[in-house]
């Protein structure tokens, strides 16, 4: 795959048939594609989840699923905007973390708002849940989208619910993660250890 110098554009790419795209919508629908796969449930998902139910697997308690569940408070909401990291990519509504931090007073009630409703309804926004894909060449000259490591850039909305959903989450952790299993449940904890 071939870059323009200063234009950051994917203008090249190989197909499944290892020939060389040079077309906008074709090279856009084999990237588009790609995603499509790896980011979809196999066909035989149903088949799956229900080999899985049969697995005695770890679950959390009751108790803790009402803490994970119960409703977000503003300080809740507050101390965790607060301690997000600066210098971070903004997400696909262009604020950054620092944006939302330096005009606290501004953004609180829109926040908080959007916060709580999540953790009411179980639903967020589709335009909260977008998220911005880059592509960073793993090699000189990619070829091939296997080539590229993606960089998801999410609304900082989505960032702050995700963080007090870990939050509360590692406080569970110990009651669903044997101790053979080589994770770890302090620090930092990452929602996709969780899906």
């Amino acid at each position: 795959m071939r870059m323009h110098q200063g234009q950051n554009r994917i203008t090249t790419m190989k197909n499944d048939e290892g020939l060389l795209v040079e077309e906008y919508d074709k090279v856009n629908d084999i990237i588009v594609e790609f995603y499509k796969n790896l980011f979809s449930p196999p066909e035989d998902s149903p088949h799956i989840e229900a080999e899985i139910e049969k697995l005695n697997v770890k679950r959390i308690y009751e108790a803790d699923a009402l803490i994970i569940n119960n409703s977000v408070t503003v300080k809740e909401i507050e101390n965790t905007m607060m301690s997000m990291k600066r210098g971070k990519a903004p997400g696909p509504d262009g604020f950054t973390t620092e944006i939302y931090k330096d005009s606290w007073q501004i953004t609180k009630d829109t926040v908080v708002e959007a916060v709580q409703t999540f953790f009411a309804t179980c639903q967020m926004p589709r335009h909260m849940n977008n998220t911005i894909i880059f592509l960073i060449p793993k090699v000189p000259n990619p070829q091939n989208m296997k080539e590229y490591r993606p960089i998801s850039c999410y609304n900082t909305v989505y960032k702050c619910i995700t963080t007090i959903l870990a939050n509360r989450l590692k406080h569970t952790l110990h009651n669903v993660i044997a101790l053979q299993q080589t994770a770890d449940v302090s620090g930092e904890v990452s929602m996709m250890v969780y899906y």
